[in-house]
Parts: structure tokens; sequence; C-alpha cells
């Protein structure tokens, strides 16, 4: 049994029959006019529609009116008894309405649906600069579902309409959307109520509508449109938004959201800004339509905005990065919605006069967001006002359907990035209360999102101050398990006046809550407090300041990163790495679902270890005041080595404002282990992917980078991307740090062996691709380095710098078969620019998208040969004599190799070294007869485009040495496309078939200080005959500056028509050393078949040739085209030749032949008729220095051979030496072809 006694009850109040709204009613307001009463719930559903009975006046004229309803109504917040969550209260009816007789029905896929109704529609188009205005109108039933721009009211493609007005009517029972502004500006939508509407209400639709401002407007119970039924246009509406905000260049002022499926309002500001009509409009007007350009505009005023009783969310940013500073939000209420603010992707925005009220979930939600400020604030969690309601109509409280956490603040413990800092977020003078007997399993004013655990340990770096913070009712300030649940231990959050500080012991007038962890207050200054129930601490009189570390995620899970205070070694602290990692959920074959790591992910090329050190104000030295304050931090393995994680990029937190003290940027320093012998003999690790019998230190750009057993050569194992879309996406690895920057000035060696496959009718097959083709969809995979450094003035701390090897590495010819694997190869130098970054990230790829690359056996070594590749020894620029290809040490343990590599194409019997110049020729080995008649192996070049594409090779600047001279030549072969060899001119500058090859060198110096120079270093020599195709082309030269300084040096052979092929052969450059003893004249007898070192005096119709010479089987030059007496041939003396006051000897041999004069042509040494001359060698400013002597010469067989005897004497005097000296044969009679041998100039010895 059970007794009651001495129950009482109180009555509150009876049925609610009435409102009591201002007389302002009056005129407007009738008998039997629907009236709407808000939701004053969680609830969006929970708004209340009733009929006017009577209006009564119980005041008297001047006072309140009473609207009498025919039915009861729940008893609701008034501006009396809440007046921060009053309801709304709106008339719905309008003396002009307009209707429909019926509504028809729509069809989606030829059908007819009941659930898709056609309404009216009402369309303001085309109005430029007419002033409009619609006001006082109800429209029930408007609007066309699924159709574009069919809405009960559409101001469409008008530009601008300033002057024009839409204001106080009535939008009932719509079907598709409210009131619709599309590519119309300046348009006022003021004092509109829309009720019980599909799809977005408020609506600017395209993006481009700038100037429009929407004041006073209601929107209630906003419903949600089938996904199928949405327009055609790229609607949302199946996530309806009361305001559907696309550009922020708009004002919103006092306008109320109550109760959307959805949003209340939402910033939808998309990534590819305008579209619709607008943008169609805009590219047919030649206006730009700029990428995220509505993501960066500011807002023009968002102000004394409610939203509350929404579904999802009050106030919804997205992806908005606003370039014009900070952007406020001024006295926005969100109560009871299920979120409050929610920015996702947003940075540079201001809350001021924020109120939030029983939100039942978070009330502010920071995800991924940066420079938020939240000022002169109030967050209640759940309201004793609401608490009540709850309680008496039996409403459903806080947390009624869900095991959750009810936040006031809720922070993502990431934001965009860990490498993107701005200011971070401010919380000041902000009032926090109703947190304390929720009923829901946590609640506390601040929290992190405990939903974002990822990893195996996650970092904060929402960088978080917190200033005049008020907490009262005895709710619990931060809920620290939620940040465990998060797997981050390292949450920070400075509190800059000490208001957080519960104990008034310690007299805080700064201090830091964080995770009460021992790394977190070990180094404190302060007293710290533990709460382990809320599972953090604070440390008084302490702000922190958090240096991160970004490391490889390989071989670094054990390792430590520890910060040791300068002034004292015994003060230190210990951090471990933690790393965000992804999971995903994977079929397996019983048809089940598993959830499992997504190794797609996880070794995603933006994947990092990240150390992260939280510090306080390094601890001053006493008595020394040349001492520096701050912390070195060291990497320790388990056994307590210093180790080295590959790379370790800096990026630091702003420092707290100044009421906050820590340490300055250069406090911190990074200590980098030596490297030792054998470290960097291969900076590419587990390049057979056979080493780790997995793809560690493999990552990718997209497309995976996956352990593929089986699939490498001779069935070991590779590397493989199989999910690549798109050309970009790359093979890589983090190469370590040391290592480059150790091998700055050394050129190394790269190796790789690749396949690809390409799926045709749904199976993957193999394909051969092109290796001279820069067509990523033809071409093969290409070698580029992507580097980064700690660079405080750029907003991500990162300063970047690229390499493209393209021109240096590459596929090389012959090319396996199909399904075979193929070598990509080539050399690169790291310049001192590179050497100053911090991380080298070298990647392979840029090939086919949609195809599988599978890569085996990659290496990266100095250039050295194989036979000694097993050698340990160091890398460094002290290395100087290992710097260059050509070099070899002192003690003979390392062979020199040639400037040019691979010049005679039989060594590898590959295409190595080679690549056609900017990928825009083509390259083959072919066997042919050489200019010595013998087979050999020669590199031929076709599908040239332009003159200047040929071969091309890397070399090495640092085979170059200033002063040095140096000697170049190769042999060549020009052949048309049907194979029939082509002889050049040498004396044509021409475009056409005439204009023969050249050696040249293309140098860049501008990351040394240095430009870009093309010197010339050789031409041909001799253009080949008829009898014999080949050519020679040769040069000596001294490079200059730009080659010396250059990070990186081409060899061209160029300038052959681009419609003839070249091959060329025997390619050389190596230094040059002339001997001046026995004869100052360089290639004087003309015996190696080209004319080197002769250049013509003569115009273009002259030129120069290797004919039959003195004697049997020798070479002579002739000189020919020459139409004034003094054209002829000469030579410059080589400066270490010259030498003041010493006499010399002149002796040549000499014919001259002439059209008509068979076999030769005579002279006359004693004719003063210049049509008769002898020739003469004369020298510079020295007139003749040898003449002829005699008549010609008897050959063998007693006949007169036509070869004269030229002889002279002259003595070398100062200014021979200080000026550019020269011997020139010249002065035989106008149209006489010169030939000439043996010609020695021989100093006579005392």
């Amino acid at each position: 049994e059970l007794d009651f006694d001495d129950l009482s009850f109180t009555r509150n109040h009876g049925p609610i029959r009435g409102l009591v709204v201002p007389n302002t009613i009056d005129g407007c307001w009738g008998d039997n006019t629907d009236v709407l009463v808000t939701s004053h719930t969680t609830a969006n559903k929970d708004q209340q529609v009733r009929t006017i009975t009577a209006i009564e006046s119980p005041d008297g004229p001047d006072g309140n009116r009473v609207l009498v309803l025919d039915r009861s109504i729940l008893n609701a917040p008034s501006l009396a008894t809440d007046p921060d969550t009053a309801v709304e209260v709106a008339l719905l009816n309008r003396n002009i309405r307009f209707d429909v007789d019926a509504v028809d029905q729509g069809q989606y896929n030829g059908n007819q649906r009941s659930d898709m109704p056609q309404g009216g529609h009402l369309v303001v188009m085309n109005t430029p600069t007419v002033v409009q205005q619609l006001s006082g109108v109800q429209f029930s039933r408007f609007g066309q579902m699924g159709k574009a721009w069919r809405h009960p009211i559409n101001f469409m493609m008008s530009r601008s309409v300033a002057g024009s007005v839409v204001s106080n009517n009535v939008i009932r029972e719509a079907y598709h959307k409210c009131i619709v502004v599309q590519g119309t500006d300046d348009l006022h939508i003021k004092g509109n109520v829309a009720y019980d509407t599909k799809g977005h209400c408020y609506v600017l639709q395209d993006g481009a509508e700038t100037g429009n401002t929407f004041e006073g407007n209601l929107g209630a119970l906003t419903k949600e449109i089938k996904r199928d039924y949405r327009s055609p246009s790229g609607d949302t509406g199946n996530d309806p938004a009361t305001f559907l905000i696309s550009n922020p260049r708009n004002s919103f002022i006092g306008n109320v959201a109550a109760g959307s499926d959805e949003e209340g309002f939402w910033f939808e500001l998309r990534r590819w800004s305008v579209r619709g009509l607008s943008k169609e409009r805009m590219a047919a007007e030649g206006i730009s339509n700029g990428y995220m350009m509505l993501q960066r505009a500011p807002i023009t005023l968002f102000k004394d905005n409610v939203a509350h009783s929404n579904g999802v969310v009050s106030l919804r940013f997205r992806d908005y990065f606003p370039t014009d500073g900070e952007q406020v939000v001024q006295g926005f209420k969100s109560y009871r919605n299920a979120y409050g603010v929610w920015m996702y992707y947003a940075a540079d925005i201001a809350f001021e006069g924020l109120y939030a009220a029983d939100n039942y979930e978070k009330n502010f939600d920071i995800n991924r967001a940066d420079n938020i400020r939240v000022q002169d604030a109030t967050i209640i969690g759940y309201s004793d006002f609401y608490r009540k309601q709850v309680a008496s109509q039996d409403l459903w409280h806080h947390c009624h359907d869900w095991d959750g956490a009810l936040v006031g603040i809720e922070f993502n413990y990431f934001q965009e990035s860990v490498t993107r800092y701005k200011p971070g977020t401010r919380v000041e003078n902000v009032r926090f209360s109703g947190f304390a007997d929720t009923g829901c399993s946590k609640s506390a004013a601040m929290a992190v999102d405990e939903r974002e655990r990822r990893g195996i340990g996650n970092t904060w770096n929402e960088f978080t101050q917190l200033k005049s913070i008020t907490v009262v009712d005895n709710s619990p300030l931060y809920d620290g398990q939620s940040a465990q649940i998060a797997l981050v231990d390292d949450v920070v959050m400075n509190d800059l006046d000490g208001s957080l500080d519960s104990a008034p012991d310690n007299a805080s007038s700064f201090g830091v809550l964080v995770t009460n962890k021992e790394y977190m207050t070990k180094l404190a200054n302060g007293t710290c407090t533990e709460y382990p129930d809320l599972h953090y601490s604070y440390c008084a009189n302490t702000c922190l300041r958090t240096v991160h570390y970004l490391t490889n995620i390989f071989e670094t899970e054990d390792i430590k990163l520890r910060a040791i205070d300068n002034n004292d070694p015994s003060r230190f602290v210990d951090f471990d790495g933690n790393m965000q990692m992804d999971w995903g959920w994977y079929k397996q074959e019983d048809g089940s679902w598993k959830q499992e790591l997504n190794q797609w992910n996880n070794n995603h090329d933006y994947k990092n270890r990240v150390f992260s050190a939280s510090l306080p104000s390094p601890l001053p030295k006493p008595d020394d005041d040349g001492y520096t304050p701050g912390y070195t931090l060291k990497f320790f393995d388990v056994n307590g080595n210093q180790v080295w994680p590959s790379y370790a990029r800096k990026i630091i937190e702003p420092a707290p404002d100044a009421e906050c003290p820590t340490w300055s940027d250069d406090a911190v320093t990074i200590d980098v282990p030596p490297l030792t012998n054998g470290d960097c003999h291969d900076l590419i690790r587990n390049g057979d992917v056979d080493t780790y019998g997995n793809f560690t230190h493999w990552m990718h750009t997209s497309g995976g980078a996956f352990h593929a057993e089986g699939a490498g050569i001779d069935n070991s194992s590779a590397v493989a991307s199989i999910s690549r879309w798109s050309h970009w996406q790359q093979i890589s690895q983090y190469l370590d740090s040391r290592c480059v920057k150790a091998a700055v000035g050394r050129e190394l060696e790269f190796k790789a062996w690749f396949r690809l496959e390409q799926k045709i009718n749904n199976v993957w097959v193999p394909y051969t691709c092109d290796p001279d083709s820069r067509d990523y969809e033809k071409g093969c995979p290409l070698v580029r380095m992507y580097m980064k450094k700690y660079d405080s003035n750029q907003a991500d701390q990162d300063s970047r710098l690229e390499r493209d090897f393209t021109n240096m590495i590459g596929a090389v010819r012959p090319m396996s078969p199909e399904g075979e694997y193929s070598m990509i190869h080539g050399t690169m130098m790291f310049d001192e620019q590179m050497g100053d970054y911090d991380t080298f990230f070298l990647s392979i790829g840029r090939t086919k998208h949609n195809s599988r690359v599978y890569i085996d056996n990659v290496s990266l070594k100095p250039l050295q040969p194989e036979s000694l590749s097993s050698l340990p020894y160091t890398i460094g620029r002290a290395s100087v004599g290992l710097a260059s290809r050509s070099a070899s040490d002192a003690s003979g343990a390392t062979e020199s190799q040639p400037i040019i590599m691979n010049g005679n194409f039989e060594e590898y019997d590959t295409t190595m070294y080679w690549v056609g110049r900017d990928r825009h020729a083509a390259l083959e080995l072919v066997q042919v007869n050489g200019l010595n008649g013998e087979p050999t192996t020669a590199l031929k070049v076709f599908d040239r485009h332009y003159q200047w594409y040929g071969p091309a090779q890397y070399v090495n600047p640092h085979d170059f040495v200033s002063g040095q001279e140096y000697e170049v030549s190769f042999q060549y072969k020009l052949t048309d496309s049907d194979g029939n060899s082509v002889i050049c001119d040498p004396s044509n500058n021409g475009w056409g078939y005439e204009r023969c090859p050249v050696a040249r060198f293309s140098a860049d110096a501008r990351p040394n200080g240095g430009g870009v120079s093309y010197p010339h270093i050789g031409s041909t020599v001799s253009p080949g005959t008829s009898e014999n195709p080949w050519g020679v082309v040769h040069g000596v030269f001294t490079p200059g500056s730009n080659v010396i300084n250059a990070y990186k040096v081409y060899f061209y052979a160029e300038y052959p028509h681009p419609d003839l092929d070249m091959t060329i052969d025997n390619v050389a450059i190596t230094p040059y050393k002339f001997v001046c003893t026995d004869n100052i004249i360089q290639n004087g007898d003309f015996e190696q078949g080209h004319f080197a070192f002769w250049e013509k005096a003569g115009d273009h119709r002259t030129s120069l040739s290797i004919t039959k010479g003195y004697g049997t089987d020798s070479n002579a030059l002739k000189v020919s085209g020459r139409h004034y007496y003094d054209w002829g041939v000469y030579q410059y003396i080589h400066d270490s030749c010259l030498s003041a006051g010493h006499m010399f000897k002149v002796t040549a041999k000499l014919k001259m032949t002439k059209e008509g004069a068979e076999p030769w042509w005579e002279c006359n040494i004693e004719s003063t008729d210049r049509n008769y001359y002898c020739p003469s060698i004369t020298a510079k400013d020295h007139g003749v220095v040898a003449s002829v002597v005699g008549k010609s010469g008897m050959s063998d067989d007693n006949e007169w051979d036509g070869w004269y005897d030229v002889s002279g004497t002259f003595q070398m005097y100062e200014r021979d030496v200080v000026n550019d000296f020269y011997l020139k044969i010249e002065r035989a009679p106008i149209g006489v072809d010169l030939i000439i041998d043996n010609i020695i100039v021989s100093e006579i010895l005392k």
C-alpha cells in the first residue's frame, strides 16, 4: 500500500488563448486571419498556427492588443518571460493573394509524381535600372519543384535594380524556394514572412549578386526537397537553408531563421565561384570568374540576425577565407538548434555580442578554422527557463536520443593544416553557464571534438588564447577527457589574465590550461594544479609556446624529441611523435566490412610524424649577461642514441599576446647529428622494395604507393601506384636532408626501372610510353624534387623550391618490350640554393592518367664507377676533388669520368645521359658506318620541330675551371626524310637546309646570383662531302662565370633545319692545353680532316673546305668565293704562344686554282698587277711576314704540281702580346681559290 499526505498543487496558468502584441498591428491584422507562433523548442516543426477570432484592447486605445485565438497554444517564451529567446509572432494573410486553381504533378523519369507539385511562379526578368516594388501580397502554393527558375518570387538577371523593394509579403506552402535573387543587384528584401516552404528560402542564387539587403525577414518551417527532385541548376535543396548566402557582398540585418530541416543561415561559397546563368553571362562578357573568388570576398554586413529551432546548424561557414582582414558577425543569436555556429575550413571571422543557448550539441564549433575571435558573448548550455519548459511540456531534453556531450565551445584539435598559422582562436569576455547537471553524459564550457579520433596520437595545433572568462553555476570549465578520446595529449590554452585559475593562492596574472601529462607541466614556471576528474591541469604564471617538427613517418615510431634548457641541461623534457592516420571500411571475402588503416592515405605526401614541444620561457642564466636563454632540441632513440628522422621541418606557433610571456623564434635550435661513413651511399632507401619487404619510405602524391610483391624485376617486389586518375600523381620519397646538404656541389646519378599498365576493355594490359614526348598522355615517368624550408615571413611558414629534372633524367632507349621493365636514368646536381632547404621530396611520375606505374631498383648515388660503388666514403663539400665528373682523388681510389658521358654510344648500349632538348626531339641508337668508314653505334635525333631541338646532355658545371680552356668536338651526319644525306654550308647563317650544326651551352646561374646564358662553344669545321657525309663540329672555349657558377649546364648540338635528322657520334669535351714549342699555329696540317681554329676573311660567299693536300693522302684547307684580294683565312695565335721580342720563322705550302685555269693557277712574284699577285701571309699590325718563294715545285713524276713554298720571318712586339694577334693568308687575285697546307710558325731560338 502507498499513502500520500499533505499534497498541494499550485496553478501557474491556465490555457493560453491569446497573444499580447503592440498596437502597431491596427489596420493590418483582423479577425479570421491566421497567425504564426514560431517554434520555442529544439524541434523545427513545433511552430503553432492559430486563427484570430477577435482583437481586444484591455488597456485602452493606446495600450497593447490581445489576439484572441481559436485554440490554446503551448506556453512559449515571450519578451516578458525570456526576452533573449522570445518566439516570433507573424500574420500569415494578406488582402491580395496569389494562388493556383489546382496544383499540377511534376514528372520524374517520365512518370507523374504526386509528391513533386507544380504551382505558380513569378519572375521579374531582365529589367535593369527599372525600379520595382512588390509589397503586401500573399503567395500560396507557388514554385515548381524540380524546375530551375520557377519560384514564388524570382528577380532574374536584372543587373542593378537600385531602389526596388520586395517587402511585407507572405509566402505559404511554397514548393520551390521563396524569394530568389539571381543575377540581380541592389534589391531590398524587407519584412517578408515565409512559412511552410520547400528547399532554400531566401536565396542568392548564382553567387554573382551583390549589394542586396535582406532586412527583418522571417522564415519558418523550411523543408527539404528530395535529392532526386532538385532543380537541374546544381541546387542543394535537400540540405535546405532558410537563408542561402552564395556571395558575402550583401547585407543581412535582423532576419530570423526559425525552424529549418537543416540550416538557418548558410554561407555557401563555392570554390569555382559564380554558377548558373550569371556564369554564362560573365563568360559572354569576358569577365573573370576566378577560382575561390567568393570564398575570399568580404561580408558587407551581418548584424542582429537570429536562428533557432533548426534541425542541424543555425549559422554555417565553410570554405571561407576572406582576404580583406577580419570579418565581423555582430549580435548573432543562436538557440535551440542542434548546432549553434559551425565553422569548417574558415578563417578571419569575429563574433561580437554572440548569444548562444540551449543548442543541444554544440553552441560554437571551431572545426579546422583559424583566426576566430569570440568576444563579449553569452553561452548557455541548458538554460533554467528551457529546463522548466522541457519539464512542464514533456519536451525532448538535451541528449534525449544520444549519449553525447553538451559543449559551449568545441575545438577541433587541428586547423586546416599544421603548417598554416594565423592568430589562432581568441575567446575574450565570455560568460559560460548551464553546463552542470544537464542530463548528458558529459557537459563542459569547452571541449575537443572527440569524434576526430585519428591516428596513433594527434597533435594539438589549435592555437588558443583565453581572457576574462567567467564560468558560473558549477559548470565544468573544460572536458579534458574529450581530448584524450581524440588521442590528443598536448592541449595548450593560454590564459592571458589568469581568469581560469580557481586556486586563489596562486595569484596568477596569467597561466595556461594543459593536458595533465608530465611533459606538459614539467618545465612550468609556476605551480600546476591538476583537475583529475576533468583531465587537465592549470599552471599558474606560465605560458607555453609550441614548436612543431614535421618528420618522416617511417622508422620514427619509437624516437623522442628532447628539449633541453640551455641554462641547465638537467632541465629537459621528452615529447613523443604523433601521426594522424586515416581509417577506412574494407569489404572482406565473406561479404562483411572491416575497419582498417587506409594505406592509400597514410603514406600520402602530406603525412608527417609531428613532434610538438610546448615550452615556457627558458630560465635566465644567473650572472651571465652574455647568455641567450633558449632550448636545444635533439632526437633520441629508445637506447638513448641521438638520431635523425630524415628531415625536421620547423613550424612555430604564434607567440601569445604580450601579457603572456614565452620565447622568441630564435630561442629554439634543432641539433642535427653528423653523418657517418656510408649514411649517404645511396640517397634512396628501400629502392629495391625488398630490403624492408614492404613500402617503407615510399609515399605518393595521390595514386597510392603500394608494396607489390612479385611484380618487380625477376619476380621481386616493386612499389606500385595503381589508383592514379591524373598525370600529376607520383611515387615519391623523402631524402635524408643531411645527405642532400652534404652533397651540394656533387653530381648524383639516378637510376630506376619502371613498367606501365593501362586498362583496355576493363583489363589491365602493359603499354610502352614515348621517352621523348612532353605529352603526359604519351610520355614516360619524369623526376622532380620538391623542397621546403622554414620561413616566418610566409603565411604557412614555408618557403618552397622546385627542381624539374625533365631535361636531365628520363627514360632511355632502347625501351624494353611491353610488360618488361625499362630504365629511367640521368644525373642531377644539388646546388647551393637547394642546400639551404629543410625537406627534399623526390617524385617519379607525371605520366598517363588512369595508368598504373610500377617502380623497382631505384637508386640515387654520387656519380662514380660501378666497380667502386661499395667503397665507404663521406659526402661533403670538403671533398672538392670529387665534385666533378672529370676529377679523381690523390690516392687514385676514384677514377675520373669524362665531361660528356656516353659520348661514343658504345659503352652503355643505351641513350643513357642523353635527352632530346626540352623533350622536343626523339632519340634512338643506330648502327652506321662512321667518319672513318668503320661500323659504329651513333645517336640519331629525329622529330625535331625547331632548329634548336637536338641532342642534349646535362654536364657538371664543377668540371670547368675558371681560366682553363676546353676543346669540344663531335661528328655528325644530316639526312632528310628519305634518308638522303644533306651537306650543309658552314658559311651560311640562315635557317635553310644549308645551316650547319653548332655546339652550345645553356647555363643557368640564377640560384647562385648569376643569369642565364647560351654561349657558343663550337662550330662546323668540316661539313662532309657527298662521298663521306660525316661532318665535324669543333671549338676551343674558356667557360665564363655563368658556366662556372651555374647550378645546371646543358650541352646542345643544334641549328640544322628542323626537317633534317641529325646523327652524332664521338662527342667529347676535354681540357685543352696547346704546346707552342714547335709550332704556334694550331691545326696547320689539317690532318684531322677539318679546319678547326681557322676563320674565313670574307662574307657569306666565302667558304672553307678540306681538299687534297701536299703529298700523298694528306689534307689541305681550301678557301673559295674570294671577291676581294684581301679575302682569305686567318688564325688567332694562342695567348700562351705570344712572346714579346722573340723572332719567328714562317713556312707554308700554297696552291691556287681558278676556273678556266687548269690544273692550277700560277702567280708572278715580281708582278705589281693585282691580277697576278702571289699570295702572302700577313700579321696584325705587321704587314707581310711571309711570301711565295720561287716557282711551284715538281711532283714525284717530275711534273709541275702547282705547290708554292711560302717563307718569312718576323719579330713579335709588346703590342702583339696585349692585343689579339693573328696571322692571315690573303692578297691573291680576286676569284682565285687558295689551298693551304703545312703552315708552321716556329720560334727562332738564339
